[in-house]
């Protein structure tokens, strides 16, 4: 299965020849980031799930959600999703994977974090975001 959706992947960005797709393992893809505040897409497949890498945010899908791992790629590559970090004293410690709605306004649809106990540090937010790549 994962070997389709590789395959599929690789097919639609071979006409962008900017695009560095990376295969380091038979069940790993790695699609560079392609601006310098942009984020690398990562692919991670096993038997059960997909997970699917946006930087340091990640998520995992179940094997029967490939269109959903697909937009999401789709959506990163295209600069329709960037990714909300927090960070305390240069720790990365919350991800929030936003979406452009219809209206051009960032919506947060998911969040993954780890714990920090800095609690009295003031966050520090940066943004990530690819460039188009589909643009000419």
């Amino acid at each position: 299965m994962e070997q389709s959706l590789f395959d599929a992947i690789e097919q639609i960005l071979s006409s962008y020849p900017t695009v560095v797709v990376e295969r380091p393992a038979f069940n790993q893809m790695i699609i560079n980031a392609n601006s310098e505040n942009g984020f690398y897409i990562g692919i991670l497949t096993d038997p059960k799930e997909y997970t699917l890498y946006l930087q340091d945010f990640h998520w995992h899908f179940d094997q029967n959600e490939i269109d959903e791992v697909l937009q999401l790629i789709v959506c990163g590559l295209t600069g329709v999703l960037r990714i909300k970090v927090y960070s305390k004293n240069g720790q990365d410690y919350k991800w929030i994977m936003q979406q452009k709605n219809s209206k051009g306004q960032w919506e947060n649809k998911l969040t993954t974090a780890i714990l920090n106990l800095l609690f009295w540090v003031n966050p520090e937010i940066r943004y990530l975001q690819n460039d188009s790549v589909f643009e000419s």
